[in-house]
């Protein structure tokens, strides 16, 4: 089906709004289907048109292109560009997913983009979920940004909430390697002992 779709796309590619191609992307990268001729023509889309990108298209353009290790540097200068100019309007979930696609893409020299992830998700505070706000630290974390900010939030958001339970396993290594890749003195002393608890308890319980 999907490769119907994309013969599809490729042909209606000039009549496609903004949103309609990034879904089509972003499905494609769900189903790990990759259509060369849909991605290059998607391409200079972008380029010609970015600016009709909502925030959550940005994010989901972007997630695409990490699914596949597309490494195109116009396509991610001009979505860079767009972002720090949209990042007003980007929510919680768009905000996680663009951070953590560009991290994956090897864009951590773009620090003005990652400050301003950094900066949305202090903005957004409890509403960022304990897993998203990890996914922009961990992301900026790569970029060599100041997280003191973000550090209390994840904290606040987890522990001192009692929210742990709201993460994935997946969630806690990812807080775990957080914590890791972060000076001593970060996290409160506690904080890895806590997450290992949690993870250990989790473990159990799948066994029992």
């Amino acid at each position: 089906m999907l490769e119907a779709v994309t013969r599809k796309s490729v042909e209606l590619i000039a009549d496609f709004q903004a949103q309609e191609l990034s879904l089509v992307l972003w499905a494609c990268g769900v189903h790990s289907f990759y259509s060369e001729r849909l991605f290059t023509v998607a391409r200079d889309y972008v380029v010609d048109r970015v600016a009709e990108f909502d925030e959550g298209g940005l994010a989901r353009v972007a997630w695409a292109l990490g699914k596949f290790r597309l490494k195109d540097n116009q396509v991610l200068e001009v979505m860079a560009d767009a972002a720090i100019a949209k990042m007003d309007d980007f929510t919680p979930k768009a905000l996680a997913m663009m951070a953590g696609s560009y991290a994956k893409l090897g864009q951590t020299h773009r620090t003005l983009l990652f400050e301003t992830f950094v900066e949305r998700a202090v903005e957004l505070g409890s509403d960022m979920e304990p897993g998203q706000v990890t996914a922009v630290a961990l992301a900026a974390s790569q970029a060599g940004i100041q997280l003191d900010a973000l550090v209390h939030q994840i904290v606040d958001r987890t522990v001192n909430a009692g929210s742990l339970t709201l993460l994935t396993k997946f969630g806690l290594r990812k807080l775990l390697l957080l914590y890791e890749e972060l000076p001593p003195g970060t996290f409160p002393q506690e904080f890895k002992a806590t997450l290992r608890e949690e993870l250990d308890s989790r473990m159990r319980k799948r066994r029992n």
